[in-house]
């Protein structure tokens, strides 16, 4: 398989933070640090001129300027197998040291924001992993730890003393916009320029590990993006389409906690202040630190659904603004035996749209995260920041051999995905927090007070049929409108499902005229890796699955024919069951036809419930070749039921008979099949 990693740094040439403005220490040393650029930037073009006047082209030759940040990236990509490059971007160029090879590239302008610039490149990871080792690579996580400074950097890249860097002829008239692939100024005895061009693919690297087994990698980069990254890039900038960034649960409580001494007095107030600038100096001094931590599944990569986009804005200490990440894998399942082996189902939540953001923010909700329902699984998004357009790029993967075909295809046949979207703000609960420190500390403090406390709302529900995969389509993207909660757990609501009932939504400002209003709609993509059709027909041909039929008939000799027919069928095999042990008797009367009728003056109603293959499929010929307008049938012979509806019918023959009388009269007449 063939593992595309694109890294993309957002780096500001002019950083300012503003918690620091009214520090005069540290505005003395912006002013020293300033000075001492500018005469550093002054030697390195002194040397730069030197260099160049032995070229008659010094137009091929690019200033470096100042250092603006340093970038040790490191992860795992597979167990036991790390692997780290570092990053230094100048005001011009950018360069990027791996252990085997290093590439320099000029970055591109931000097209939206001024004195930003985007430094993009890609590395590649070819590695064949057999079944079982893919199965195990599903559950993996890959985490990417991203530093800010050298001092994590290689010796290689510490010691390296860039002087300038050469661009080719062909490329001196390429535009800013265009991504572009500059050379290091090396001088020999013969003072030429060293510019290679071709792309160096090192040797396999082997890894063994005890738990997944030998494998082989090769891994080189490549400073021109992949092709469709590029598109990706151009597309989200232009657009304004960033993905909206996934927030993880200790940003949230720390944010509770920052409303929360709001409540603290003056005095305290101050003290914490001080303390959290003093840390905030000790976290700029330190160059070495840790600025983010990604995490990437490697389920993703089996969706199959293209490139997943991560995108997230770092902190404000270094010059960084924002880290972006596409992964894509390809050749993945290229084995059709191994396609069919797997089959991931992916489903993949891409955008909310026309959301009513000023009314969420107005009643004090500032995260928002979704819960999906599939088969018998409940998936949660991370934490994110509401806004009207949210672009998303959540994936989450299964391997079909995770669910009993049996309950995914009745899922797929008889029930919809649904997605709840569930707001999330911080409430007064009056509680005693405070230590009896804090308490001697500020006498003002009660000890009865009130603290913030995190509540979740359910405020919308959007449900999707994607029962078009058992009809042959390997990929369904949906567009549904937002609704009400009440519209849907009216009548649907299961008082036992204690997960759920947590889950209020009285308090929520989002009233069914104003999501009709909005018109708030979501958009999603299912896919499979190979057709379920032929696991669908495995199962049908299955003795102990299910079916239902439902007719609504004006024909009363009709509908008493098929009565008949059925009364007799379920007379035989209860009397046969009477007269077998216990185990026969189980076996005869899994094959008994349930359901019910119901009678008036003009029509009758039946539903029936069966094996599929059994005495219901017979009922199903023989009606159906009748005229149109003597019936209307509900049936569908693909349809998967594991379970039956009505098999208490079953000691009352099977099928209970309601004839409703008269209009005048108010009584209901009810019948067994033995009474009919």
């Amino acid at each position: 398989m063939h593992i595309i990693l694109t890294f993309g740094f957002s780096i500001s040439i002019n950083n300012s933070n503003t918690e620091d403005k009214n520090d005069k220490s540290v505005i003395k040393e912006k002013v020293k640090k300033k000075a001492m650029r500018e005469h550093k930037k002054k030697e390195i073009n002194k040397n730069t001129n030197e260099i160049t006047q032995n070229y008659t082209t010094s137009k091929n030759i690019i200033h470096i300027g100042e250092i603006l940040a340093e970038i040790h990236v490191e992860y795992e990509l597979l167990p036991n197998y790390n692997f780290k490059f570092d990053c230094r971007c100048w005001e011009t160029a950018s360069k990027i040291y791996t252990e085997n090879d290093d590439l320099c590239l000029r970055p591109i302008p931000c097209p939206i924001k001024k004195d930003t610039y985007w430094v993009i490149f890609s590395i590649h990871h070819l590695v064949h992993l057999n079944e079982i080792q893919l199965k195990k690579y599903f559950n993996y996580v890959i985490i990417y730890h991203i530093f800010y400074g050298g001092q994590k950097f290689s010796e290689k890249a510490k010691k390296d003393k860039v002087k300038g860097f050469y661009i080719n002829d062909k490329s001196i008239d390429m535009g800013q916009e265009h991504f572009l692939q500059i050379y290091p100024l090396d001088f020999y005895n013969s003072n030429s320029i060293v510019a290679s061009s071709t792309l160096t693919v090192p040797e396999p690297t082997i890894i063994i590990d005890e738990v997944y087994g030998n494998f082989s990698i090769v891994t080189y980069l490549d400073a021109i993006p992949d092709s469709i990254h590029q598109y990706l890039f151009r597309k989200m900038s232009k657009e304004k389409r960033f993905p909206s960034e996934s927030l993880t649960c200790e940003l949230l409580l720390s944010s509770v906690e920052n409303e929360e001494s709001s409540l603290i007095s003056k005095q305290t107030k101050k003290s914490l202040q001080k303390n959290q600038i003093k840390k905030n100096k000790k976290k700029k001094q330190k160059q070495g630190t840790q600025i983010y931590e990604l995490r990437l599944p490697a389920e993703v990569l089996f969706s199959d659904m293209g490139t997943i986009t991560t995108y997230n804005r770092t902190s404000s200490l270094s010059n960084i603004s924002s880290v972006l990440i596409y992964a894509q894998c390809q050749d993945i399942l290229s084995n059709k035996q191994l396609r069919i082996s797997l089959n991931p189902i992916s489903i993949k939540l891409e955008q909310l749209s026309n959301f009513p953001v000023d009314i969420i923010t107005e009643n004090g909700f500032k995260y928002l995260y979704m819960k999906f329902f599939m088969v018998d699984r409940t998936i949660v998004t991370p934490y994110y920041a509401p806004n009207r357009i949210m672009y998303f790029e959540f994936v989450k993967c299964f391997l079909c051999e995770e669910f009993q075909l049996i309950e995914l295809i009745n899922f797929l046949t008889t029930k919809f995905l649904t997605v709840e979207i569930i707001g999330i703000r911080t409430v007064n609960v009056i509680e005693s927090t405070f230590t009896s420190e804090q308490l001697n500390y500020d006498r003002s403090v009660t000890q009865s007070s009130k603290i913030l406390m995190k509540e979740e709302i359910l405020l919308g529900v959007v449900q999707f049929d994607i029962s078009d995969l058992l009809r042959g389509f390997w990929e369904v993207k949906l567009t549904n409108t937002l609704i009400h909660p009440h519209n849907v757990f009216t009548t649907n609501y299961d008082e036992n499902d204690k997960k759920r009932m947590k889950l209020s939504w009285k308090n929520s400002p989002l009233t069914t005229d104003i999501l009709t209003s909005y018109n708030t709609s979501m958009k999603i993509k299912i896919r499979l890796a190979y057709d379920l059709r032929a696991f669908q027909k495995k199962i049908l041909r299955c003795e102990n699955i299910l079916n239902r039929i439902f007719f609504n008939l004006n024909d009363l000799k009709l509908a008493n024919d098929i009565l008949n027919d059925v009364f007799f069928y379920n007379s035989s095999l209860l009397n046969q069951s009477y007269q077998s042990s216990n185990l026969k008797a189980q076996n005869v009367i899994k094959h008994i036809l349930t359901g019910f009728v119901i009678e008036n003056c003009e029509k009758i109603y039946i539903f029936l419930e069966g094996l599929s293959n059994g005495y219901l499929l017979k009922i199903w010929e023989k009606v159906k070749k009748l005229p149109i307008q003597h019936k209307c049938i509900y049936y569908n012979s693909n349809y998967i039921f594991s379970t039956r509806l009505y098999e208490d019918f079953i000691p009352f023959g099977g099928i209970v008979h309601i004839k409703l009388r008269s209009e005048n009269e108010e009584d209901i007449e009810i019948m067994d099949s033995k009474g009919c």
